[in-house]
């Protein structure tokens, strides 16, 4: 048994195992992530119609209570059409104003598009829409969740070992053999290796890694 070689084997296995102490890092435990999502106020008005008003005082009665008095805001083009019709005894034209001003309308848009949101909105109304006036707010919320951790084999792995022998079906020769190895793991696990012995011997050799769990 020639010395030299559990010179050179301990010496590659002393250098490789302090390469990788030097290189390898060890994982992290995976924490659980909290983001606060922050609060966001915002809004939109729109005027679709522009007219003038005026200020009426109507009179209300209530069965078994004084009359009231109840003040009123109206449109002011209507109001006088209204009234010209009146006193020309135009009936027919004042009671197409008043159809008219308690007609359905239906009015759909959207009312809100900006970077934080998009509002659709339906309107149906007694009369036509003439303005209006959205205000959101998007309240603050916490969220957690724990990162999901993904273990995939590298493309491309340096695998390195030694193994220890004694000769059991000749104990006269009891002499024990020293093996250090070197191989190139591939990402499907297929190892390609390389090693020398305490005796000289120049090895070669191939194996293949199978998933269990």
């Amino acid at each position: 048994m020639d010395s030299k070689y559990y010179k050179i084997i301990i010496a590659v296995i002393i250098a490789l195992f302090l390469i990788d102490k030097a290189i390898y890092v060890s994982d992290e435990n995976v924490k659980k992530e909290i983001i606060v999502t922050p609060e966001s106020i915002g809004g939109e008005s729109k005027k679709i119609d522009s007219i003038k008003t005026d200020t009426i005082y109507l009179p209300k009665y209530t069965p078994g209570k004084a009359r009231t008095i109840v003040k009123t805001v109206v449109d002011s083009l209507y109001k006088k059409q209204y009234e010209d019709a009146v006193k020309e005894n135009d009936t027919l034209k004042a009671k197409n104003l008043f159809l008219e001003s308690i007609s359905l309308d239906t009015f759909k848009g959207v009312l809100i598009d900006n970077k934080d949101v998009r509002i659709d909105g339906t309107f149906v109304t007694r009369g036509r829409l003439l303005e209006y006036d959205v205000k959101y707010k998007i309240k603050s919320d916490t969220i957690s969740y724990t990162p999901k951790t993904v273990i995939q084999h590298p493309k491309l792995s340096l695998m390195y070992g030694g193994e220890l022998g004694v000769n059991i079906s000749n104990p006269e020769n009891s002499d024990p053999i020293a093996i250090g190895r070197i191989g190139l793991q591939f990402k499907k696990g297929s190892v390609i290796s390389a090693g020398i012995s305490s005796q000289g011997h120049l090895m070669l050799g191939y194996s293949r890694s199978i998933r269990l769990f």
